[in-house]
């Protein structure tokens, strides 16, 4: 989730959809008889079961998310929407590989336990997981040792909106749009990651040289921690020095956040950037807000806070928020067709819900990859991850700036916007439709020992 951030700029198109280099072919509604495949795979061949979750008719995946935790109710209920409207298109326009798509759900819970089960559940259930919005996974073997049809300890591919643990992550059946810029295999202690420059360079352009300010990083668990340090570190690199590194979790009460609200007034902090949930940020900013804080210049966040409900929540104290996105805008619909299509299906729009959606048509670019090479009868566990290995470019027809899954680095290319009363506006860069793009840097340090809250 906060990995979201971690990116850079320059002008990268983002408009139009290019199927050459995502592997989409949906600018007209397929055919059924093309199972989505935009040909005539599907004339004259006899569809057969030819693995887990694939049978002669269907396609089996399963979307696993938080939704459940008592500590965010709720939280990921937009993953599981965009997968299901996700598919509901899908099967409209023919299907996929010839076969309808059948979607699973399991609740995460925010709890390790469940994130195993669901993986084990999966294991025995469906052709792969897809649009994974898990936070707490720390056990990610029973993916890496799942059997397929054959027998064959394959492993179940997955296609996550989000891997925060570095086990998940590094898990060699996960992809991802966006990675975390870790080394794989695992390594213990310090190590060099790499992280975007783009956004210290951006914060750098509006606060000027001296900037110092807070980190408000959110602390749900230990894995969250870790992969937010990266990117804090790569501001702080940048310039922009912290005042304080705060920990924030969505249970925390106003109270928890005085003291750091008076490190806010008294060093006279030029800017907040906040990685944790917004109800968090909005008690963060109540509290500042209680004791007459003035300095702040720059109230920045992750894309968590892109989200009706933050405005509805916030009023005043949301209004003028920058909220650092990978995506387009969902303000820009128009811009671009995909986007568009998002908005049409998707009734829950917010970050969440766009990163599965995203994930999505990742995997949905894998089997069609498949398909164009072996057929629909071609589709198994392992022809799956060669397709996801071999994919380039991919940028969900212009929803995100290209990136290639197998490298597992940060998504490349960012957009500002900012809250308003009556919503969000873009602010960088200003043409819409467009994304910032540009370097990556290194940091090195041990992200489980980093944060200094």
């Amino acid at each position: 989730m906060v990995a979201v951030a971690a990116l850079v700029a320059s002008a990268c198109g983002g408009g139009s959809r290019d199927d050459e280099a995502t592997g989409l072919d949906q600018a007209e509604p397929a055919d059924a008889s093309s199972g989505g495949n935009g040909d005539d795979a599907c004339a004259g061949v006899e569809l057969e079961a030819t693995e887990v979750g694939v049978s002669a008719d269907a396609i089996t995946v399963t979307i696993m998310a938080d939704t459940g935790s008592q500590a965010i109710p709720g939280m990921a209920n937009g993953s599981v929407e965009a997968v299901q409207a996700w598919a509901d298109l899908v099967n409209e326009e023919g299907g996929l590989a010839c076969r309808q798509v059948e979607v699973r759900t399991y609740d995460s819970k925010l709890n390790p336990d469940e994130s195993r089960n669901g993986y084990v559940d999966g294991c025995q259930s469906s052709f792969a997981m897809v649009g994974t919005y898990a936070l707490s996974v720390v056990d990610a073997s029973p993916l890496a040792q799942c059997d397929d049809r054959a027998g064959q300890p394959t492993g179940l591919p997955e296609v996550a909106a989000v891997n925060l643990n570095v086990l998940h992550y590094c898990n060699p059946t996960t992809y991802s749009w966006s990675g975390q810029g870790q080394p794989c295999p695992p390594v213990e202690g310090s190590r060099e990651m790499t992280v975007s420059a783009e956004l210290g360079e951006y914060m750098s352009s509006v606060l000027g040289d001296d900037a110092h300010g807070v980190y408000l990083v959110a602390n749900t668990s230990p894995s969250v921690v870790a992969a937010s340090m990266p990117l804090v570190r790569a501001l702080e690199d940048a310039g922009l020095a912290a005042d304080v590194e705060a920990g924030a979790a969505g249970t925390d009460p106003q109270s928890h956040y005085t003291p750091f609200a008076a490190t806010l007034a008294d060093e006279q902090s030029s800017f907040v950037y906040n990685t944790a949930t917004f109800p968090s940020f909005l008690q963060f900013r109540r509290e500042a807000a209680s004791q007459g804080d003035d300095s702040v210049e720059l109230w920045m966040c992750v894309s968590t806070c892109y989200d009706p409900a933050f405005v509805e929540a916030g009023g005043d104290l949301a209004v003028g928020t920058q909220v650092v996105l990978t995506n387009l805008p969902f303000e820009e619909a128009n811009a671009n067709e995909e986007l568009q299509t998002f908005v049409d299906r998707v009734e829950t729009r917010n970050s969440f819900a766009i990163q599965s959606w995203i994930a999505a048509r990742l995997f949905e670019a894998a089997v069609r990859q498949v398909v164009d090479a072996e057929g629909p009868n071609g589709l198994t566990r392992a022809s799956l991850l060669t397709g996801l290995d071999t994919i380039e470019g991919f940028d969900a027809d212009g929803l995100i700036g290209p990136t290639t899954p197998s490298e597992k680095v940060p998504a490349p290319c960012i957009v500002v916007v900012e809250a308003t009363a009556d919503g969000f506006e873009r602010v960088f860069p200003e043409a819409e439709g467009e994304f910032s793009c540009g370097d990556y840097t290194t940091v090195e340090l041990d992200p489980t020992t980093a944060f200094r809250g």
